[in-house]
């Protein structure tokens, strides 16, 4: 088998549950160019879980190129209304 670390992401919005409060937190930091509360988001996240941390990694990749727009755009697509 393929390690979990290994496997690609999903990428699928549907099977990660994302907190609203995360969710709003970074759409709020990615609006604003806020890069630090950004990066401790991302670090809240690769504590979740595997699709979160999964996703943690895709927003590190974006905020490196500092692309908030194709942050924004990665967010809006999880649903509101996580736990």
């Amino acid at each position: 088998g393929v390690p979990a670390e290994a496997r690609p992401c999903a990428g699928e919005p549907d099977t990660i549950q994302l907190p609203d409060r995360i969710r709003e937190r970074l759409l709020a930091a990615a609006r604003v160019n806020a890069l630090t509360e950004i990066e401790s988001v991302i670090g809240e996240l690769q504590e979740l879980n595997a699709d979160a941390k999964c996703l943690a990694v895709e927003l590190e990749k974006l905020l490196s190129r500092y692309d908030m727009d194709a942050i924004i755009a990665l967010i809006e697509r999880f649903p509101a209304g996580g736990e």
